[in-house]
């Protein structure tokens, strides 16, 4: 059966709102329609219900700017609501209005039926689109106990279905990718869905310890080996007896350290330090490095033989800008979980705080969107995170552009709008771009990144002028 939408429609004149209801009513979807005049109804229908389209009238009130706060109102108590702006006005003013809102469409009056049923028919299917990619979130992060491993990417997808294949082999593992992308995260899934889960899983940065104490730690002592053992002890490697052992930054170990690693990974025995005695252990080594191995390995810095003998299974891990359909899955996700922790009630972020996100190159990857994420929920005190809660070095570094690009045919109207009437600013001021942005009311960079989009150069506007 097909889906009822719930449909908020604003307008200050009776007749398009009884018009309007008449057309979506008659149409072949199946919707319930709930009719505004003013700001205040629209408020008061908004506390009541939660709907899934909003078409609202840019120009309300005395003022004119209701529709706008009506608007804004929208996306900030309701962020999955898609709203769709209409005006008897077109310009760019309302046409840049319309997209810093996100609005899903721009319809310009008089319009045709025909045009507002296709409209909503866009945004219903986006919204059956979103639906689907929620229920394969959802089943994504419920499969498999995969723990905090968080994906929505195929390629994290194919790194995970190759974690499931080895995880029960015995077989070491090589773990690249740049620092915090979840290497050791990686690791743990593998001892948790292996048969060693019941056993240690020792992790070990290798950069961490001294030079001078790697191999006391790694393979452990007997009393007065050296100065100051006075108790033997056993190393970590002997720790993970039955277990696993996780070796990150793996290509910080010294030589030495190196060559006995790799005599034990062939004989599966060590010997303490001080003794004699060969001891027998079962651990399953998985190694990880940020840096480029193979390149450590051409220049003399890592051993070739230890190389080829934990490189038995190699699992890459992108970072996480060139996987930013896992950067909305992450956010929520440790949200939920921060908000939890700190018994916040947050409920999500909006479109544009979102955009940012994925706009952001993450240089520290994972951990750094933790990190923020937490940071946010601990200063913010809204229900739903904006851009005002993000920090001002995510924004300023995420490229965000002024207005969000939308691929749809029908945003030509827009884009043509807006074209139209910067040439026009920029010919009534003969080619001053100083007084052209300052008559827009938008920054420098917005002024140039616009005129970089609708390839427009001021001075052949001005030397036009000058020919006419």
């Amino acid at each position: 059966m097909e889906s009822k939408y719930k449909i908020l429609v604003v307008d200050d004149d009776d007749k398009i709102l009884d018009l309007m209801e008449d057309i979506l009513l008659t149409s072949n979807f199946s919707f319930e329609i709930k009719k505004a005049k003013s700001e205040v109804e629209a408020y008061d229908a908004i506390k009541k219900s939660q709907f899934d389209i909003a078409i609202i009238d840019l120009k309300l009130g005395e003022k004119g700017d209701e529709g706008i706060e009506i608007a804004k109102k929208i996306k900030s108590v309701s962020p999955k609501t898609l709203t769709i702006i209409m005006t008897a006005y077109p310009s760019l003013e309302t046409a840049i209005y319309a997209l810093r809102l996100e609005s899903h469409d721009y319809l310009i009056k008089p319009f045709t039926p025909e045009q507002l049923i296709n409209s909503i028919s866009q945004a219903t299917r986006k919204i059956k689109m979103r639906e689907k990619e929620e229920v394969r979130l959802i089943n994504n992060l419920n499969s498999n106990d995969l723990g905090e491993i968080i994906f929505a990417s195929e390629r994290m997808k194919k790194i995970m279905e190759t974690v499931q294949k080895i995880a029960p082999v015995d077989c070491e593992v090589l773990i690249t990718g740049e620092s915090g992308v979840g290497k050791e995260l990686i690791a743990r899934t593998i001892h948790k869905l292996s048969p060693r889960a019941g056993k240690e899983f020792v992790a070990v940065n290798s950069a961490a310890i001294p030079e001078n104490l790697i191999e006391a730690e790694l393979f452990g002592y007997e009393k007065g080996a050296f100065t100051g053992a006075n108790q033997t002890k056993k190393g970590l490697i002997e720790c993970a007896d039955g277990g696993t052992l996780f070796l990150d930054e793996i290509c910080d170990m010294p030589p030495q350290s190196q060559a006995k690693l790799l005599r034990f990974l062939q004989e599966k025995t060590i010997r303490r330090l001080g003794s004699t005695k060969e001891i027998k252990l079962d651990v399953r080594v998985i190694a990880a490095t940020n840096k480029d191995i193979e390149n450590e390995v051409k220049e003399g810095k890592f051993r070739e033989d230890l190389f080829w003998r934990i490189n038995q299974v190699h699992i890459h891990i992108p970072p996480l800008r060139e996987r930013k359909e896992d950067i909305p899955a992450l956010a929520n996700y440790f949200l939920k979980k921060y908000s939890s922790e700190l018994g916040k009630e947050i409920e999500g972020f909006d479109e544009e705080a979102m955009k940012i996100f994925e706009k952001y190159s993450w240089p520290g990857n994972v951990r750094e969107l933790q990190n923020v994420i937490k940071k946010i929920v601990i200063f913010s005190q809204n229900r739903i995170i904006t851009k005002k809660d993000i920090p001002e070095n995510i924004i300023e570094n995420s490229n965000y552009p002024y207005i969000v690009e939308d691929k749809r045919e029908e945003i030509l109207k827009i884009d043509e709008i807006k074209r139209k009437y910067l040439e026009e600013v920029i010919e009534k001021f003969d080619g001053d771009v100083k007084e052209a942005q300052k008559f827009l009311g938008i920054s420098k960079s917005t002024f140039y990144r616009l005129l970089k989009k609708y390839n427009i150069t001021p001075e052949k506007i001005k030397k036009s002028n000058q020919m006419k």
